[in-house]
């Protein structure tokens, strides 16, 4: 049975990197533009593997002040090996898959490793849409009056407090698991604030690794205000939850936001096709990755184990 959910779980992320790249060929969008600056490339490329990393630490922080006894190559691992599956089968899956690694490996309940990470997963959201004030630079004058008041209701959110908000949240997971046994943790204002900074160094690397990837594929100059398209618009496909991956959400966020900035039509379609597949590159390096330090694992368990060769089972 573990094999079989073992098989399955192995094709059900194959399955979401071939359904990905289908989309994009039948919809003609699975065009790059030419690279002009490799440098750049390369340098846009370590910033989003270093934005992997800085999410991991995130729910690795929460973890810890959850009570959870685990490594930070665990959470790393949990973060990789599930990133995928919010295009097939969907969110549903990447948050339940990413709770589901992390509470096996600290013996806790499955409540409290899905709470942990819609915890997170809010607390990013505030922090990807802390961007919008640049967009009150871009030429287009009905963006930058959205910019300031959106800036203004999340200042004021965050600057009051932000726990009625997270309290919100887990009585909404309360009605959708009646059931649940869980006592959420109390989170001081330190340990918010702390999350919150986590939070905003993954969206700054993702955000200067795209702008990055903006400079490799044009030789004229990208206005600074692009630093805040990847999060804002990101943070619009999270929000869509019954789309895949926030498949065309996030794509139609960012070619809209491109053309405020002031690129044309055509360059930021490009744009945001590649900036699918650049993000798409990240997972899959995050997948391989983990996957080779969670096969490792299991190899050192397996032949440390004192239980007799014959009764040991590798699961993932």
């Amino acid at each position: 049975m573990l094999r079989i959910l073992k098989s399955l779980i192995a094709a059900v992320l194959l399955l979401s990197l071939a359904v990905v790249l289908y989309r994009m060929y039948r919809s003609g969008n699975l065009v790059v533009p030419p690279i002009y600056h490799s440098g750049f490339l390369i340098l846009s490329v370590c910033l989003l593997l270093g934005g992997f990393v800085a999410d991991a630490a995130v729910w690795h922080y929460l973890a810890k002040v959850f009570g959870f006894r685990i490594r930070f190559r665990d959470t790393f691992v949990g973060s990789g090996l599930f990133g995928l599956t919010k295009y097939l089968p969907g969110k549903v899956w990447f948050v339940l898959g990413r709770a589901g690694y992390i509470t096996k490996t600290a013996h806790k309940p499955l409540g409290e490793g899905t709470y942990l990470i819609i915890l997170s997963q809010i607390l990013l959201l505030l922090t990807g849409f802390a961007y919008i004030p640049l967009m009150a630079f871009t030429p287009a004058r009905w963006l930058n009056y959205w910019a300031l008041l959106g800036f203004a209701v999340l200042a004021v959110l965050i600057i009051i407090n932000i726990r009625p908000v997270l309290r919100l949240g887990f009585r909404w997971y309360r009605k959708l698991n009646p059931k649940s046994d869980l006592n959420p943790v109390e989170l001081s204002r330190a340990n918010i604030y702390t999350t919150l900074a986590l939070s905003l160094l993954v969206w700054l690397c993702w955000n200067l690794g795209f702008y990055f990837l903006l400079r490799s594929t044009h030789t004229q100059a990208i206005p600074w205000a692009s630093l805040g398209v990847f999060s804002i618009a990101t943070c619009a496909g999270m929000l869509a939850l019954v789309v895949p991956g926030g498949i065309g959400v996030r794509e139609g966020a960012m070619v809209l936001l491109l053309l405020a900035v002031g690129l044309t039509n055509q360059q930021s379609t490009q744009i945001a096709v590649a900036g699918r597949l650049w993000f798409l590159l990240g997972e899959i390096s995050m997948f391989v990755i983990s996957g080779l330090l969670h096969l490792k694992r299991r190899y050192v368990m397996v032949h440390t184990s004192p239980i007799p060769k014959s009764t040991r089972e590798f699961t993932l």
